[in-house]
C-alpha cells in the first residue's frame, strides 16, 4: 500500500510538471481572458525601453515598459523565434499593424504586431499563471477521478 501511495503522488507531480499548453490552448486561453476583461484595442504605444517579457505561445507576448506598463501584444502570424527569445527589440513607439518585434541576439525576421492591449499589473500576473493554472485544475481532475 506504501509503494501504491508514493506511486501515484509521484505520478501526480510528474503530470503536473510536464504540463504545457498547446498553441492552440494558448490562443484559446488568452482569447478568454481578452474577451473576459473587456480589453480594448490601442493603436499605438510608447514602448521606450523595455524591460522584459513573456510569452504566452507563439502568437501573443506580454512586454513590461517602463513602471508598471505592461502591454499584450497579439502577431499576424505564428512567430515561431519568441520560444527560445532571450532577449526583445522593438521601436520607441509600436504601431498595431505597421511595426514589428524583434527577438534573439541577431534576429532574421520580426514577428508583426496585430493588435496592442494595456493591460493592469493584475492581469499581467493572471496571464503568466494561465498555464499553471490549468495544469493545477488538471490535477484536480485527476485526483477527483
Amino acid at each position: 500500500m506504501k509503494h501504491l501511495i508514493t506511486f501515484t503522488f509521484a505520478l501526480s507531480l510528474t503530470a503536473c510538471a510536464s504540463f504545457n499548453f498547446s498553441e492552440e490552448q494558448w490562443q484559446q486561453a488568452v482569447q478568454a481572458k481578452i474577451t473576459e476583461w473587456d480589453l480594448q484595442k490601442t493603436s499605438r504605444i510608447r514602448a521606450g525601453q523595455l524591460r522584459s517579457f513573456s510569452n504566452l505561445g507563439e502568437h501573443f507576448v506580454v512586454i513590461r515598459a517602463g513602471v508598471n506598463r505592461p502591454y499584450l501584444i497579439q502577431f499576424n502570424n505564428r512567430c515561431h523565434e519568441l520560444e527560445w527569445a532571450q532577449k526583445i527589440k522593438a521601436t520607441d513607439h509600436l504601431n498595431a499593424g505597421f511595426d514589428s518585434i524583434y527577438f534573439g541576439k541577431t534576429p532574421q525576421m520580426g514577428c508583426r504586431v496585430k493588435h496592442i492591449y494595456s493591460l493592469t499589473r493584475e492581469q499581467d500576473i493572471a496571464l503568466q499563471n494561465l498555464e499553471q493554472q490549468a495544469a493545477e485544475h488538471q490535477d484536480g481532475d485527476t485526483k477527483s477521478s
